[in-house]
């Protein structure tokens, strides 16, 4: 199984709609990534994939290998909660996520980037949950946001 790639330009396009209510920081941040992948990074085709407030039930974003440009999470309720990203294809992971954001009030807007791609061999699985190591969920005070994904 592979991921729902399509080419760059209407991706972009996906990109800049979702990003009309965020801060024009990072609004720069994507398009900067637009800049280096359409110049240095070989314009690989795309995948944008929106998610609602993360709470403990598993969302997939990419049910196989993939390679992770960018993250983007907005946080719209005032209790703090961890966004947490696991290499699975189906189940996040609690204590040992690849990777964990802690969004503390509302109004907070993050950006991870990564020009080259961070690989992921499974997938990736998204969940929230209001403690760093644990799988206490956030109910609906997750972040909530994108990802931008292609093929590995």
């Amino acid at each position: 199984m592979s991921i729902a790639a399509q080419d760059p330009v209407l991706a972009w396009r996906r990109i800049t709609n979702y990003t009309l209510s965020l801060k024009p920081q990072i609004q720069l941040l994507l398009q900067s990534l637009k800049t280096f992948l359409a110049q240095q990074g070989g314009n690989p085709d795309l995948e944008v994939v929106p998610f609602d407030n993360l709470s403990s039930t598993e969302v997939v974003i990419a049910n196989a290998a993939c390679k992770l440009y960018a993250l983007v999470l907005n946080k719209v309720t005032a209790t703090a909660t961890f966004t947490k990203a696991t290499d699975s294809a189906t189940t996040s992971s609690d204590a040992s996520s690849e990777i964990r954001v802690w969004s503390t009030i509302a109004g907070n807007q993050h950006a991870l980037i990564y020009p080259s791609g961070q690989p992921f061999a499974n997938g990736i699985t998204m969940q929230g949950n209001t403690t760093a190591g644990g799988g206490t969920g956030s109910g609906a005070d997750g972040c909530e946001g994108f990802a931008i994904i292609g093929n590995p």
